[in-house]
């Protein structure tokens, strides 16, 4: 997954929403954090250490993200709040109409499939033609010097 987001804030990248989706409802360690978003992406999304920690910082300051109290070996642990988990529910909401909208498109596409492939196929190259010898007009008179 490629690291988009918006600058204001307003949503997370997509590397956040991993991290909330693995802190949605069982607190966590960074490390625990990082196996669970290798787990829930299939190996597609695997996060720095530097960048997994420098999200958790960010969603602890948008408020989607608590820290715990430390456990005994002094290890951070990391639970969504109820704002990070209506991030999480908004985004999955938002990817549904997503869908929604391109199932849509496809289906209108579908009815113009006839249509389209009719004006989108390439026209076909004519046949080039075959160069005859070229014969030498006889009236028209050579330039002085040469022959033939």
């Amino acid at each position: 997954m490629a690291k988009r987001g918006n600058p204001q804030g307003d949503n997370p990248t997509e590397n956040e929403l991993e991290i909330l989706k693995a802190v949605y409802w069982e607190p966590r360690i960074g490390l625990r954090i990082y196996d669970q978003v290798v787990v829930q992406t299939d190996n597609e999304v695997v996060l720095a250490p530097a960048s997994l920690y420098t999200s958790l910082k960010r969603l602890h300051s948008l408020g989607w993200l608590e820290m715990l109290p430390e456990e005994e070996d002094g290890r951070k642990l990391y639970l969504a709040t109820d704002l990070g988990r209506q991030k999480v529910n908004e985004m999955a909401e938002w990817m549904r109409w997503q869908v929604r909208q391109i199932e849509a498109l496809q289906k209108k596409a579908s009815r113009w499939d006839g249509a389209v492939h009719s004006v989108s196929r390439p026209l076909p190259v004519p046949p080039r033609p075959v160069h005859e010898e070229k014969q030498r007009d006889e009236s028209i008179p050579l330039r002085p010097g040469r022959q033939t």
